[in-house]
């Protein structure tokens, strides 16, 4: 499913970018159209642009500059250089235009020139990028005030910078020094606080007894597993393993050997052995228990031996059961005994765990405790110090900030004065382009607005949007130069994209997916008089006879139809008098200059053709020219215009729909549709006329191009 999803985003994108390029084709379009708009709305806006320059009073301008300077500063007894401009310059551009500068610079301009009239002054700045310097601009209605205000401006604002500088200065030493008092009460309360501990608790004396506490501890805990361990190994193991393990710590005092293990090999010692021999000692039954077990061997073994000699009924060998007998029962009183002394050790064992236990809640308590006098001790000294720290970080602070104080200088000084001031027009180029932008905008406006109104086709996407029927071909715009007509197709045409457009439309119709027979008369038709259906009639109907069949091109507009001057053909008699049945409609027919294709004229103006249609006189018609002619072609009225192809549609096998680009109302052409589905007339699509080969959704656009490379190719 991802695949398809990724697949699928390059046409959606492409979709996308289609539909922009078709709304913009469509905007450009609607601006030729309509460019007058634009244009007039354009010269309005620089028209009322121009006014409201030429109503604007004279202004005057004066210009300064003012640089930000570094200054010296002490840190931590050491001098450097700094300027301090991070947030600055945006800061100090508000605080030179900021009200209080202004209205201390009007009231210095009075104090210095009382007999200068006062003037609106706009005061502007700005930085020049990459550096630190201001300029400023002052624009007023009198030059000498504008030039003093702009000077005034700027000495106040170096004022106040000092005023603020100074303000800052005594209020951070008043805060300081506040600080400093308070630094030095929480400095002598922690003084007190750690003589005082001092005096209830010998703090090297904690520390020793709280590290003795620890070790002693430590060695508890550890003699404590040893037993719990051992307790554990008397409770799980059986009484041979129990008195193996006994019997070889034991060894070490006594000269009772241990019996060998079940490889053979002697078993080793481990550390919970080493314990287990200084906690169990004096165990008795072991020595008698092993020394019964290794007469019991001895005597089995005996007995095998005297077996190689003697039966077993022998006395000898009756002596020998009779000694192992007595042997079996020793170790059993033996084993009951050492049951018996390793139950008593047990309970020694507990009584000891139980000992331990209390010893070491006892020193944990003893050790919490010195734990907690020697934290308390530390939080005292780390307050203490900490607060040493502040009034040390404090002090320097102080002496730091007066030093700077002392060699402070003027972070902003004026670098250029006011200078003299020039005659200006505020305001000119933003009023220009004002005007431009305004009178642009609203002329685009209205064109978008007025294409929006208008409901001509201008893109096959309003094809696609407006209308269901299937589009059988597209015929580009073409005209030939000199003349008010287009030719008709030829079968070696060089208008290629023309003539390539009209065996489209054939195929289209040949290859039509549908049931049953192929339409063998075609009705071409329109909503409205002047979107091409007699041209496409005429080179559809010639564009057939190319194929060899025998093709009839119907002129069934009895009112304006013209295909006889299209062909250069005389119009006296035709259709008219066929249906008013003067003439057969064999007298009427006309062969033109394409083997395979005859003409029917018009014939004489009728001013009610539906009453000829409507009657068997046409009937009769078409099933004679049926069997003569494998194609009958039928140009029409319009629709909209008349009842003519209302009427006679419905007879005919299928019919085409012309539509024109940029002349066809998409209203109109929906409702002549509608009547003609509501007559039951097959209409097999639209056929798309004039359609602009610059047209972004146009399929032919490199046709052409293609057809002159393969050519060009041809004859080299």
């Amino acid at each position: 499913m991802a695949e398809l999803v990724v697949a699928n985003v390059p046409s959606s994108i492409s979709s996308r970018w289609a539909i922009v390029r078709t709304e913009v084709f469509r905007f450009f379009l609607a601006l030729r159209k309509y460019w007058w708009i634009p244009f007039l709305t354009i010269s309005t806006g620089l028209a009322i642009s121009a006014w409201f320059i030429s109503q604007w009073p004279s202004s005057y301008r004066s210009r300064s500059r003012m640089v930000v300077s570094g200054k010296i500063m002490l840190k931590e007894n050491e001098a450097s250089y700094n300027e301090d401009l991070i947030n600055f310059f945006g800061t100090q551009i508000q605080l030179m235009k900021s009200g209080e500068v202004q209205q201390r610079a009007q009231s210095r301009v009075q104090a210095l020139h009382p007999d200068m009239p006062i003037a609106r002054v706009a005061l502007d700045v700005v930085q020049v990028p990459t550096t630190s310097i201001f300029m400023l601009e002052a624009i007023g209605a009198s030059p000498s005030y504008t030039q003093a205000y702009l000077q005034a401006a700027m000495e106040e604002y170096i004022q106040i910078k000092r005023e603020m500088r100074s303000q800052r200065s005594e209020s951070t030493v008043t805060a300081i020094t506040n600080e400093l008092g308070q630094i030095q009460k929480d400095l002598a309360q922690a003084e007190d606080d750690l003589l005082a501990f001092q005096k209830i608790h010998n703090v090297g004396f904690l520390q020793e007894e709280g590290n003795s506490a620890a070790k002693y501890l430590s060695e508890l805990n550890s003699e404590l597993a040893n037993l719990k361990k051992e307790d554990g190994l008397l409770a799980n193991e059986d009484l041979d393993q129990n008195l193996e393990r006994i019997q070889r710590h034991s060894s070490v005092d006594t000269s009772v050997a241990a019996p060998p293990s079940d490889s053979g090999a002697p078993a080793a010692s481990s550390a919970s052995d080493v314990n287990a021999q200084t906690i169990i000692k004096n165990f008795g039954p072991v020595a008698d228990y092993y020394a019964a077990k290794r007469k019991l061997a001895f005597l089995k073994a005996e007995r095998l031996e005297l077996l190689k000699t003697f039966r077993p009924t022998h006395p000898v060998i009756t002596k020998v059961d009779s000694d192992i007998s007595e042997a079996q029962t020793n170790i059993d009183l033996f084993a009951k005994e050492a049951r018996e002394e390793l139950k008593t050790q047990r309970e020694s064992l507990s009584i000891r765990i139980r000992n331990l236990n209390q010893m070491i809640d006892t020193y944990q308590k003893k050790a919490l405790e010195l734990s907690g006098l020697m934290a308390q001790w530390d939080q005292i000294k780390a307050k203490k110090d900490r607060t040493q720290i502040q009034l040390n970080q404090l002090l320097t602070s102080l002496s730091s900030l007066s030093a700077s104080t002392s060699m402070d200088q003027d972070a902003v000084t004026v670098l250029e004065p006011a200078s003299p001031p020039v005659s200006v027009k505020p305001g000119l180029v933003r009023a220009i382009l004002l005007g431009l932008g305004g009178g642009m905008f609203i002329g685009v406006a209205l064109v978008i607005v007025l294409d929006k109104i208008n409901d001509q086709l201008k893109s096959f996407r309003d094809v696609q949007i407006s209308f269901k029927e299937t589009v059988l071909g597209h015929v580009p715009h073409e005209l030939n130069k000199g003349a008010t007509a287009l030719d008709l197709v030829r079968p070696d045409d060089p208008r290629h994209m023309f003539a390539e457009s009209f065996r489209t439309i054939r195929s289209s119709i040949l290859y039509l997916p549908m049931a049953g027979a192929r339409p063998k008369s075609l009705i071409i038709t329109s909503a409205v008089p002047g979107e091409g259906k007699s041209t496409v009639s005429a080179n559809l109907a010639i564009t057939l006879s190319f194929l060899g069949c025998k093709t009839l091109l119907v002129d069934a507009d009895l009112r304006r139809g013209k295909l006889h001057s299209t062909f250069g053909m005389s119009g006296a008699t035709g259709f008219a008098e066929v249906l008013m049945q003067r003439i057969s409609w064999k007298e009427a027919l006309q062969p033109t200059l394409y083997d395979n294709l005859s003409l029917l004229p018009r014939g004489q103006n009728v001013s009610q053709p539906g009453e000829f249609f409507l009657s068997k006189v046409t009937d009769r018609f078409l099933q004679e020219v049926y069997r003569d002619f494998e194609y009958v072609v039928i140009d029409s009225a319009p629709v909209i215009v008349a009842d003519d192809t209302a009427s006679l549609a419905p007879k005919i096998d299928a019919a085409l729909f012309v539509v024109r680009f940029g002349t066809s109302s998409m209203r109109l052409t929906h409702r002549a549709l509608q009547q003609l589905y509501h007559r039951q007339v097959n209409v097999l699509g639209l056929v798309l006329n004039d359609l602009s080969a610059s047209a972004p959704d146009y399929e032919y656009y490199q046709y052409s191009k293609y057809v002159k490379e393969y050519s060009t190719r041809e004859g080299s």
